[in-house]
């Protein structure tokens, strides 16, 4: 069981991070994404951001995306063809989801959000259901990321 840790800097600052990302669906597909990004961090709260690459295989352009962290939850912002704003609270269920300027109903039931952060990087671990017209995944999703360089303390 991985044990919760949420570092917090007595001051903001910046940093470049190295991020691992792997996503695994119930459908058996897995995705592993070796990125760089960036971590801030602005009062009690870490924010990740990153982009995804295109994927040539399907028609879709890369997505920016921004993780605002806490303690006991995670917020996404994803920006892009796909765009989504959700907070993840272990246990709640609730979306909206944009998709080419449409709204699409659906649901999200986080099943589990474990989110540690040190002085040098961190790991989020979050297990969601999405439901969508009869459709229904279950998504699996690590990250880990690590500072590649020293921190610099914010302006902001």
């Amino acid at each position: 069981m991985l044990q919760s840790t949420f570092w917090l800097s007595p001051s903001p600052f910046v940093a470049p991070v190295s991020i691992l990302l792997l996503r695994r669906s119930s459908d058996s597909s897995q995705q592993t994404h070796r990125l760089a990004g960036g971590w801030r961090q602005r009062g009690e709260s870490h924010f990740l951001r990153y982009e995804l690459p295109v994927d040539p295989t399907e028609s879709t352009t890369g997505s920016r995306t921004v993780l605002k962290l806490h303690p006991a939850s995670l917020e996404l912002f994803q920006y892009g063809e796909l765009q989504w704003h959700h907070t993840f609270v272990q246990g709640k269920s609730t979306a909206d989801l944009v998709f080419q300027g449409a709204s699409v109903p659906m649901q999200v039931h986080t099943l589990r959000v474990r989110i540690r952060v040190h002085p040098f990087g961190g790991r989020v671990d979050l297990m969601y259901r999405l439901d969508w017209q009869g459709f229904q995944e279950e998504v699996d999703l690590q990250m880990e990321f690590s500072v590649i360089e020293s921190r610099t303390q914010s302006q902001s």
